[in-house]
Parts: C-alpha cells; sequence; structure tokens
C-alpha cells in the first residue's frame, strides 16, 4: 500500500480522489453546541491544518453525559 500511497504524493503531501460520500460518513454539528461548550469550530481548526481525530475524540468524550443522555454520536 505504501507504494500506491507515494503514486499519489506532490511533495511531502498525499492525495487521493473522493469517490463516494453517504451520510454514514459525514458527521454534522451544531455550531451553537460548539459555541456553547467552549470548543474550538472544527471548520476553522480544518482550514488551519489542526483537525485531527485526537481533537475530535477529545471534544467527544468532553461533550458526553451518559447521566443527561447527552453523546457526541448517535445519540
Amino acid at each position: 500500500m505504501a507504494d500506491a500511497a507515494e503514486y499519489f504524493a506532490l511533495g511531502d503531501k498525499h492525495f487521493a480522489i473522493v469517490t463516494d460520500i453517504s451520510p454514514r460518513m459525514i458527521v454534522p454539528y451544531n455550531r451553537r453546541v460548539i459555541e456553547e461548550y467552549g470548543f474550538d469550530d472544527p471548520a476553522e481548526l480544518f482550514y488551519n491544518d489542526e483537525w485531527t481525530w485526537d481533537v475530535f475524540y477529545d471534544m467527544c468524550v468532553e461533550f458526553s453525559d451518559e447521566d443527561e443522555d447527552r453523546y457526541a454520536l448517535d445519540g
């Protein structure tokens, strides 16, 4: 796979063509809720190349509260 990935490299960045997007691959969010909980806007983080799975995971953990029936995903 590494050889194939290098085929789609330009400089130190790797590229891929998106061939399919479905609702199961997208995580919508509510900007009001993001602001209420003091999180940075995921779109801004993405544009600044700061959006990572670790940031996403930390937001999900901090937001979720089983006692309040509040879940980051599938809630």
